[in-house]
């Protein structure tokens, strides 16, 4: 199967609510969201994130200003709710 392919199943597989709880939760398993990943096991599992981001075509360069004007666009307290 071809990349194009690929990453169309898997954004399927993660875009319902349901998928989407279940990639934050496998990001943040994966060390995503750490701040000091300094262990080779951590570095793995970070990279393991990135790797699934890819996967679904996101994590690719063709997309940095997109990540970027995203996480920009974030709040930066936590006073804000997500929007689930």
């Amino acid at each position: 199967m071809d990349d194009k392919r690929n990453v169309e199943i898997a954004r399927k597989v993660y875009s319902t609510p349901e998928g989407r709880a279940l990639l934050a939760d496998l990001l943040n398993d994966n060390k995503f969201f750490a701040m000091d990943c300094t262990e080779m096991s951590d570095i793995v599992e970070e990279n393991s994130a990135k790797r699934l981001l890819y996967k679904l075509g996101i994590w690719r360069e063709h997309n940095i200003m997109r990540i970027v004007n995203a996480l920009m666009a974030m709040p930066y307290s936590d006073e804000e709710e997500p929007n689930v």
